[in-house]
């Protein structure tokens, strides 16, 4: 019976294959497309006419049929150029035609009579609609993203979409989708999953701190999807919502960016809490410290391009960036009044480093097939917390405050994720699309460093003391995966999307 069951998926995908008629090509939930309708200067719809769209990484050629329509699907997300020739009719080319994941880029082309061999290069505007999908969303492509003023994170570019807010205490890359908690999300990203097995957050989530991390850096990523609600079926694993990730290919010209962005200590305020205005403040005020600043810095470098195979520049692609970040804090410690002597902490600073990376390589196996392998990292350390940094060492009380004398930190982070993805996408015929992809990503958090932790004694609250290590976790996941969906559309009384999946 087990056996059955297993088999079942795949005999049912032949079957779908055998019976269903043709119709229109249908999307990839990582790839968009392409449609329109050719037609002359009277109106008329211009059949057989050859539409060639070119992009990065994709080249493909269809004929118009006899309603003057085209549609292309699995383009990788991006820029392209459509160009459409006929006999007797000048070549008519648009540029700058955008394709985003999960839509058909609408773009309407008119031929004017003449040689064949001119140009006409017209100005043509893309309307994006999904006519396969029921999904509420937002399609937030790198074109959005480079020109509106959001933070460098890749959580910044969440909150833009409606209907997402502050997940509360499950940190900024992990947002409240259609009201539901931070940790009820789903994040795909070419296709698989890569969110927190254990927790459900996106990049590290520890029990002890919340989320850190995203796992994936902002230089690598092509377009994001934000599903609000109404998702199709084979979606699971989310209560909240779909977030689709598509990262960077290379493509048959060498492309690459160097850039820097900075938050100096200068250009950030001094945080205000309402200690700051008590009466007596700041002698018996500040019970919960200050933020002074915090600075953070950018960097980022990205190259892609083709690898010749027998000087052939159209099959193989690569891509890869770096991006370290360094994100700090500079605090002062909370004030403790102990039968009415003050002691008073210095200042100190958290510091947390990501060194961000990834690397894509695209394998063109046909027109319509292709196979893409990536891996992407963000290996990050942190000195996080206070162990006992005071204005003046030589003050130290023992019985006062936090007894330690180390001056560097309370405990070291070490944490991070990596995922590894393979992905083929197949167009099989100009109605059926074949994704298989599988996925390897594990994930981990190290807390260390620690001082003697039985002399560490909390005196802050007053009479109560607390001492030694407290909740402590150094989880490690590890999350394998593979899926394997067919996707049919039909034509017929309508145009209908079959989708038949197992992972």
């Amino acid at each position: 019976m087990k056996r059955l069951f297993r088999t079942f998926p795949f005999v049912a995908a032949m079957f779908l294959l055998m019976v269903l008629p043709s119709g229109a090509q249908q999307l990839s939930s990582t790839q968009g497309g392409l449609s329109g309708v050719i037609t002359d200067p009277t109106g008329a719809v211009v059949a057989n006419a050859k539409v060639t769209v070119v992009g990065a990484s994709d080249k493909r050629s269809v004929l118009s049929d006899d309603t003057g329509q085209f549609t292309i699907g699995s383009l990788t997300p991006g820029y392209y150029t459509v160009s459409v020739g006929l006999a007797g009719f000048k070549t008519a080319q648009a540029k700058q035609i955008e394709v985003v994941i999960n839509r058909l880029s609408n773009v309407n082309l008119t031929l004017v009579p003449g040689a064949a061999s001119e140009t006409v290069e017209v100005v043509a505007t893309a309307v994006q609609l999904d006519t396969s999908s029921t999904a509420v969303g937002s399609d937030l492509s790198i074109s959005y993203f480079e020109q509106v003023p959001v933070a460098r994170t890749i959580g910044a570019l969440f909150y833009t979409a409606p209907g997402v807010a502050d997940g509360g205490g499950t940190g900024n890359a992990n947002p409240s989708i259609g009201g539901s908690t931070g940790l009820e999300n789903q994040y795909v990203a070419d296709g698989v999953s890569i969110g927190d097995a254990g927790y459900g957050g996106l990049g590290v989530y520890s029990p002890s701190y919340g989320s850190l991390g995203t796992g994936i850096n902002l230089t690598f990523i092509q377009e994001v999807q934000v599903k609000t609600g109404a998702f199709e079926p084979k979606y699971g694993k989310a209560n909240g919502g779909i977030v689709q990730i598509v990262t960077k290919s290379g493509g048959s010209h060498f492309h690459g960016g160097v850039a820097g962005y900075f938050a100096p200590d200068g250009l950030s305020a001094t945080q205000a809490y309402s200690d700051t205005f008590r009466p007596g403040a700041p002698l018996e005020g500040y019970r919960h410290g200050e933020v002074l600043s915090q600075p953070a810095y950018d960097g980022s470098v990205q190259l892609g391009g083709p690898i010749p195979i027998h000087k052939d520049r159209d099959h193989l692609f690569f891509f890869g960036s770096y991006n370290p970040t360094l994100n700090q804090v500079n605090y002062i410690a909370p004030n403790t009044s102990i039968a009415a002597a003050l002691f008073a902490h210095g200042p100190f600073t958290t510091s947390v480093l990501s060194n961000n990376w990834d690397g894509k390589l695209t394998y063109k196996i046909k027109e319509a097939t292709t196979l893409d392998v990536s891996a992407f990292g963000d290996p990050s350390r942190s000195n996080y917390g206070l162990n006992g940094v005071f204005a003046d060492p030589a003050a130290y009380n023992p019985l006062v405050g936090i007894n330690l004398r180390d001056t560097t930190s309370f405990s070291r982070w070490n944490y991070g994720s990596r995922s590894v993805i393979a992905r083929l996408s197949s167009a099989l015929n100009s109605t059926t699309e074949l994704n298989i992809s599988t996925s390897a990503k594990t994930s981990h958090f190290t807390e260390s460093g620690f001082a003697n932790l039985y002399a560490i004694t909390d005196k802050t609250s007053g009479s109560t003391g607390y001492q030694g290590l407290g909740e402590y976790q150094n989880p490690k996941t590890n999350d394998y995966a593979g899926s394997m969906d067919l996707q049919k559309t039909v034509k017929y009384l309508g145009s209908h999307t079959f989708s038949l999946g197992y992972s």
